[in-house]
């Protein structure tokens, strides 16, 4: 089947570029055209029915190229009635997410000739300044700085020396073979002019104009590696609307300068990657899984009754071998045969205390209730955790790591929404730790960077329209008393308050509807007694909220986008103690019932994150269901781009 679409995806090609040229368009933009033709049929191939389908039209052409695919998405689901986000979002992947960056031939034909130092210069200044069969192929964005930089160094070469590759360019090749280590791609950055990472490459020395193409190529892969390492592979606001995070790529004439000054390139180019302490640990866990990932044996969980401690079934011994593959569990009697063998069904079919403790750990790390008890969950968390899968997630994680700020402040607020933690950071330290409900599925949380300005006690909750308009209308047009008995205000469209009773919600439709709907301070608030505003586009904050009772789910997606506080008064106290107020004043300023905003003398940076792998501080790595299925559209983005640069350079030559 992989062939017959492959042969598919060529004849597609090769057609649509003849036709392109016949119809007078430039060799640039067939490239450009074909390319994307290609990549269509690739998202097709690759996509799953239902809500694959929606990304693979709205990857290509916008949010709204399939009707916005499911018109649900906009429809509030009448399960609850509590507070959310100003808006509903859709899931959509923008318009032109990918490629990242359609490749262009490193050429300016209005190269001015210099007279070359030597024959190397010579050859470098000729690949840049005419069109050859064996061009190079740079992205976009790095095409300017490349060329500028070797005219500034009258056309040296940055790498090469007559005899092959120089020390420098040893050094920065190791750190390419390396790049699996930091969850990147190796072969991203392999020049087409090299079949591997080591070797003498002395073969080279022949050749001035192979020596020269090898150059240019390291230094376009040396910005590909500084791109990735500094600011992903992705760029988080060109694949969902639910991402307007801004990351900060290197520049790449200053990478190009220190890269000339540097006698460790590889030192510079890995100082790139995120200085956070989770990054690292997250690298550590993926070569501890890597290894079993290497080792690992196909388990499955077979379905059948919940099994608690100390009961006997013969499920118990693929829940041995699964634990024993993701490295949890280890036999103390027979460890080789905890994982592999063959052992007696009277030992292996009983659910003792060790492996209880075992399912434990498992449990704590999906995010699951750690009670030792293996019921549907538990199952299908055991069959849905191979070794492979958990390596993608923490693949996952270290590039979403790499979308934060370089430089994180030494005190910040973290919400990880796959986790469902939030935590702030001051100095380094923990000072404040809480578990959060997020947004539903429908509603997700985004993922942005802001900045805490103030907090408000005894807050209002206006209605979201969206919510006013599919919940409350219909339930006033039968029952206008509705909202009034129950505490609500009604505003005008100047912000006045006004009498329910001089409505007629007969007559009011989504279309005219130009009153809010407001509810006052209170026990009943759908935001509790305390709110916290960082202001952005999602009109997102973290709030209280009167409905305890739904934290002690283990999966807590439940509101329309805010992030809900378990202990919001505690960080109250954190954020407002600098300011002098104790937790006494703070509780006594929400009893009285008065609406207060006070505002933060030194703001807070916000980060509201999605990390499906995580570890805690003690080395443990704790793996999260993916609720809001981004880890397969970063997937899926990541796997269309998997085309190294120089690969697609000559694919794309070939076309012409």
């Amino acid at each position: 089947m992989k062939r017959q679409l492959l042969l598919g995806k060529n004849v597609m090609v090769n057609l649509s570029a003849r036709s392109c040229r016949r119809g007078g368009l430039s060799r640039s933009w067939c490239r450009f055209l074909v390319f994307g033709i290609a990549l269509a049929i690739g998202i097709s191939a690759a996509s799953e029915p239902g809500h694959a389908r929606h990304s693979i039209f709205s990857t290509l052409f916008g949010a709204r190229s399939h009707d916005l695919f499911d018109r649900s998405f906009n429809r509030h689901d009448s399960s609850s009635n509590e507070e959310g986000a100003a808006k509903p979002h859709s899931h959509g992947v923008r318009q032109q997410a990918l490629p990242p960056d359609p490749p262009v031939e490193l050429k300016d034909k209005s190269l001015e000739n210099v007279d070359p130092l030597d024959a190397l210069s010579a050859e470098i200044f000729r690949h840049l300044a005419t069109s050859k069969s064996d061009a190079v192929y740079v992205r976009a964005l790095h095409r300017g700085a490349i060329i500028s930089f070797y005219g500034g160094a009258r056309y040296q070469p940055l790498w090469v020396v007559e005899s092959g590759l120089s020390l420098r360019a040893q050094r920065l090749m190791a750190l390419f073979g390396g790049a699996d280590e930091d969850g990147l791609r190796a072969r991203d950055y392999l020049p087409s002019a090299l079949s591997s990472f080591d070797g003498d490459f002395s073969n080279l020395r022949l050749s001035p104009r192979a020596l020269a193409r090898l150059d240019l190529e390291l230094t376009a892969a040396a910005l590909e590696y500084a791109r990735h390492a500094s600011a992903g592979r992705i760029d988080p606001i060109r694949i969902s609307e639910m991402h307007t995070i801004k990351v900060d790529a290197a520049e790449p004439s200053q990478i190009l300068r220190k890269l000339r000054s540097t006698v460790r390139p590889d030192l510079f180019l890995s100082s790139l990657h995120p200085d956070f302490p989770q990054y690292g640990r997250l690298k550590t866990a993926l070569a501890n899984y890597r290894k079993l990932e290497s080792a690992e044996i196909d388990l499955t969980i077979p379905d059948g009754a919940t099994l608690r401690p100390l009961a006997q079934d013969p499920a118990i011994v693929a829940v041995r071998k699964r634990l024993a593959a993701l490295g949890i569990y280890e036999d103390p009697a027979k460890p080789e045969a905890a994982a592999i063998d063959e052992v007696p069904a009277a030992e292996e079919t009983t659910f003792d205390l060790d492996l209880v403790a075992a399912v434990k750990a498992f449990q704590k790390q999906s995010g699951l209730r750690d009670d030792g008890i293996i019921g549907p969950n538990t199952r299908r968390a055991l069959n849905g955790q191979s070794s492979a899968q958990r390596v993608r997630k923490i693949v996952l994680s270290m590039e979403r790591l790499r979308w934060l700020p370089a430089d994180l402040t030494d005190r910040y607020i973290f919400v990880n929404q796959a986790a469902f933690q939030s935590w702030l950071v001051d100095g380094g330290e923990v000072k404040f730790r809480s578990d959060v409900i997020v947004g539903k599925p429908k509603y997700q949380t985004a993922v942005f960077v802001d900045e805490m300005e103030s907090v408000v006690l005894n807050p209002y909750w206006t209605v979201p329209r969206s919510l006013a308009i599919d919940q409350m209308l219909p339930k006033l047009r039968g029952d206008p008393g509705y909202l009034e008995r129950q505490g609500f205000q009604l505003l005008n469209g100047r912000g006045q308050q006004v009498a329910w009773r001089s409505v007629d919600w007969r007559d009011i439709t989504a279309k005219n509807l130009t009153y809010s709907f407001r509810q006052p301070p209170g026990p009943t608030n759908a935001l509790g007694g305390l709110k916290f505003l960082f202001p952005n586009s999602h009109s997102i904050y973290m709030h209280d909220t009167p409905a305890r009772h739904l934290f002690g789910n283990d999966v807590r997606a439940f509101s329309y986008g805010c992030v809900r506080l378990k202990q919001p008064y505690d960080l109250a106290s954190v954020v407002l103690g600098p300011q002098g107020w104790t937790p006494k004043r703070i509780e006594a300023a929400v009893r009285n019932g008065q609406n207060q905003r006070v505002r933060l003398e030194r703001k807070i940076p916000v980060y509201l994150g999605y990390y499906t792998a995580w570890v805690g501080a003690d080395g443990g790595v704790k793996f999260h269901h993916d609720i809001y299925g981004r880890d397969r559209i970063l997937s899926q983005a990541l796997e269309l781009t998997a085309e190294p640069l120089t690969r697609l350079g000559l694919a794309t030559s070939d076309l012409n």
